[in-house]
């Protein structure tokens, strides 16, 4: 995952500049979940890049409006985008 992964937790969909957690406690248990979320999101991305240099293989339809265009180093956020468009089809 890129090193800029942090802008996912402040950028869309959690636009999470107006935090309105007072409590510590909340503030604490948050940030773990996010740093959580980062990391399965590091995960899933090393996991496909690794499975996909092994295999020598290249993904198409990871990029909306451009279905026919192939990337052998996918993004985790654009993995996740694809499945859960399949997931909404379904």
């Amino acid at each position: 995952m890129s090193t800029n992964g942090f802008h996912l937790v402040k950028d869309l969909p959690l636009t999470l500049s107006p935090l309105f957690v007072w409590k510590q406690e909340h503030i604490v248990r948050l940030t773990r979940l996010l740093i959580l979320a980062l990391r399965m999101l590091a995960l899933v991305e090393m996991r496909v890049r690794q499975g996909m240099v092994g295999a020598d293989a290249t993904l198409a339809g990871l990029y909306e409006g451009q279905p026919q265009r192939t990337t052998s180093r996918p993004s985790g956020k654009r993995i996740l985008n694809t499945f859960s468009t399949l997931l909404k089809v379904s």
